[in-house]
């Protein structure tokens, strides 16, 4: 459970000793605490992106963070919180949504802090969420694991595309064949059988 979110003023940093945290910082930056019961944690809401911080700092004082909980945990991958509207007892209901600040240069890597929202197909314009937020787990990948992971996601896009064409009337002669490889259950001659169109998919799909 997150306890509390404390606000922390620039000016106290050398008194807390977090003299540390502010090395990339500019004077408009604010570090905040984020208690809980198994510790707590220090981030720091950057001058980047103006409004996803001032509506943090602003929950975050006023308390509306309190007794919120992490309430979606992906291992590897992130945690979420921040949820008031599920908040017992909550005095606010949090319907806005914030304006999307991507700036350049900040990425998702272990450790960052960052507004959730939805999927692109509802949400085209980006636009975070007014109260819930992320702390990025993540995981740190080799090369060749990194290497197969891309080569999976091309793999996958290569396998819809194939299959989005063998609906297409032009091309019944491919999918006869396909689903005749598909009775023998030779999932090898099923692959290669993909890989032997990909000139088709280009041409198609580009």
């Amino acid at each position: 459970m997150l306890q509390t979110i404390k606000y922390i003023a620039f000016k106290m940093l050398l008194v807390l000793g977090l003299f540390f945290f502010t090395a990339c910082a500019t004077e408009k930056d604010h570090l905040v605490t984020i208690k809980t019961k198994f510790g707590d944690m220090t981030v720091l809401l950057y001058e980047q992106t103006p409004q996803h911080k001032a509506n943090f700092l602003r929950l975050a004082r006023e308390g509306h963070y309190d007794s919120t909980s992490f309430h979606r945990i992906i291992k590897n991958f992130m945690i979420q919180g921040g949820d008031v509207n599920a908040k017992k007892g909550a005095t606010e209901k949090i319907s806005y949504t914030v304006p999307a600040e991507i700036v350049e240069g900040f990425i998702h890597e272990k450790g960052a802090l960052a507004a959730a929202r939805q999927a692109d197909q509802v949400n085209p314009k980006k636009a975070s969420s007014g109260d819930q937020f992320y702390i990025v787990h993540g995981q740190i990948y080799n090369d060749s694991t990194f290497r197969q992971l891309e080569k999976d996601h091309l793999m996958g896009q290569l396998q819809r595309k194939f299959v989005a064409l063998l609906g297409k009337a032009e091309y019944a002669d491919l999918r006869n064949e396909y689903i005749e490889i598909q009775h023998s259950g030779d999932q090898k001659a099923m692959m290669q059988k993909i890989y032997d169109s990909q000139e088709l998919i280009e041409n198609e799909y580009g």
